[in-house]
């Protein structure tokens, strides 16, 4: 993973993630569309919070790509 990356979920709960693509630098290509399926929580938590949490990301991910 290049860096660490962090997000505060509406709850106020801060989560460690990272982006796993395929391929590994298409998370830097700007005709790569992301997937929620790319994004990995770190950490223990369960399936539900861990889903929650990673629709979260993408959409904030996605809002701001659409702002640009």
């Amino acid at each position: 993973m290049i860096g660490e990356m962090f997000f505060t979920d509406i709850d106020g709960d801060v989560w460690q993630y990272e982006l796993k693509t395929n391929p590994r630098e298409a998370m830097y290509w700007d005709t790569y569309k992301l997937k929620v399926s790319d994004i990995k929580v770190l950490g223990s938590t369960d399936k539900e919070t861990s889903k929650r949490v990673r629709l979260e990301i993408y959409k904030d991910i996605e809002n701001v790509g659409s702002q640009s």
